[in-house]
């Protein structure tokens, strides 16, 4: 038999009949490999807005299994010197797979592979067909807190500004809990810089930005009266998948909360090496000597 691959399609619109790859699967008389990509069937979900990725595993459960068999039936033929029983895998089972899963799991057309097909060279295939790679990934969560961190790790920014700060009720008059602000500045006024991971389920952003809000409010009122300027305010998000209720709230921020600003966390970056080499200082110099009052400034104006 010759190796071969084909890529593992769901249907996300059916009228436009736009597709996405999320698996592939290669084939030869040596071996036989097979790879999902958990974050593509995720997207599919929001872009699809239906939970799949429980339908789809047990839909691929039986070629999972087979593929099992016929590895571990390789492998045993290798130590006992028998041949191997007859390949399965071909085009007519993968039809077969299509009609079980009720055709929203799709097969591309099989494409020939030249040379043996190892494991390295499915990981490289797998990468070129899915657009990442096949080695676990952090996932998005933690990748865009990486990217947060990334994007501040520059010389003498500690010196400048302070990082993912935590401010305590008890230094912060108005403050109701201690809250992380990620990085925290003066300039003739504070600035305040606070990262919204937009992969998060909606009702953990829409609590994420409430309690900016809330922190903004008495933030901007301790930089009036200590600065005489009002508080400068950004938040730090990546632009989340397009068509998505996150992406909906994304949008949202950015059209009527012009007040403040939104940058992503390449812009960051840039904002951060501003900071390093300007005269900015850290704001925990003003916060820390801060007397906590009678009169708490109550949070106001939440989404």
């Amino acid at each position: 038999m010759n190796a071969f691959i084909a890529p593992l399609y769901v249907q996300t619109n059916p009228l436009s009949l736009e597709k996405i790859v999320f698996g592939l699967l290669a084939v030869s008389d040596r071996a036989v490999f097979l790879h999902v990509s958990k974050h593509k069937l995720q997207v599919a979900e929001q872009l699809l807005s239906t939970s799949l990725t429980k339908f789809i595993n047990a839909s691929l459960s039986p070629l999972r299994q087979k593929v099992a068999e016929y590895n571990k039936e390789v492998k045993d033929a290798e130590k006992t010197l028998f041949a191997p029983g007859p390949n399965v895998f071909n085009q007519q089972y993968i039809y077969s797979l299509s009609q079980y899963s009720r055709g929203l799991i799709q097969f591309g057309e099989p494409l020939a592979v030249a040379g043996e097909l190892t494991r390295p060279l499915f990981a490289e295939l797998y990468e070129k067909f899915i657009g990442e790679p096949m080695t676990p990934v952090l996932n998005d969560r933690t990748a865009f807190a990486r990217r947060v961190k990334t994007a501040l790790n520059i010389p003498n920014l500690a010196n400048k500004a302070d990082i993912h700060y935590s401010l305590k009720p008890s230094k912060v008059a108005g403050l109701l809990k201690p809250t992380t602000i990620t990085l925290l500045t003066a300039h003739n006024a504070l600035l305040v810089f606070q990262q919204i991971d937009f992969s998060n389920t909606e009702t953990v952003i829409a609590n994420n930005l409430y309690e900016f809000e809330a922190v903004a409010d008495v933030l901007n009122e301790y930089s009036k009266r200590e600065f005489k300027k009002p508080c400068e305010f950004t938040i730090i998000a990546d632009e989340p998948v397009a068509r998505t209720p996150q992406h909906h709230q994304y949008d949202t921020v950015k059209r009527f909360k012009r007040e403040v600003g939104l940058i992503s966390t390449a812009q960051l970056a840039k904002e951060a090496l501003a900071i390093a080499s300007n005269g900015h200082g850290k704001a925990s110099v003003y916060l820390e000597t801060e007397k906590t009052t009678d009169t708490a400034i109550h949070p106001l104006h939440l989404l």
